[in-house]
């Protein structure tokens, strides 16, 4: 969850403050889950939640302050400084690709691409169509990869 919340876009020094509030949540709705859908899936909801409305209220205190807070450095120097700010590089690199997509399309690719959630289960977490869920995929591996080769993460044979 730790991870999600991440690729979701909350910064590592507020990922704990949003998961104490996710956790909050679960323990609040737990009654509520019917394994309809898998536990991870149910799980993933309460993080696509939190993410969102952490973003709204970061995106306030940016108007606010006119601070945009620095997100990830997850490498340490084990590998040597020069890979750990390859991997930061590369890491803030795909943090300001997915920011630029839309929250739906986002959700959708995350879950997808990263958590390697099925498409049917994207579609009972999301309740939406299966058709809807692989032309938001479509839709964000486009963009992700059009993004990514302007960034020069991604060679022009993808």
């Amino acid at each position: 969850m730790w991870a999600c919340l991440a690729r979701l876009g909350v910064r590592d020094a507020d990922i704990e403050d949003v998961l104490h509030e996710v956790f909050l949540a679960v323990h609040r709705r737990l009654s509520s889950f019917t394994g309809e859908v898998s536990l991870r899936g149910w799980l993933f909801a309460f993080c696509r939640r939190a993410a969102a409305n952490y973003r709204r209220l970061a995106r306030l205190h940016v108007e606010k302050t006119g601070a945009a807070p620095s997100d990830f450095d997850v490498a340490s120097d084990v590998d040597g400084p020069e890979r750990a700010a390859s991997v930061n590089e590369t890491l803030d690199a795909l943090e300001r690709i997915l920011a630029t997509m839309p929250d739906d399309k986002r959700i959708v690719f995350v879950m997808f691409e990263i958590e390697l959630m099925s498409a049917e289960e994207i579609a009972a977490v999301l309740e939406i169509p299966v058709g809807t869920v692989y032309s938001r995929m479509h839709w964000a591996r486009r963009e992700f990869q059009r993004a990514a080769r302007r960034l020069h993460l991604l060679t022009s044979e993808i």
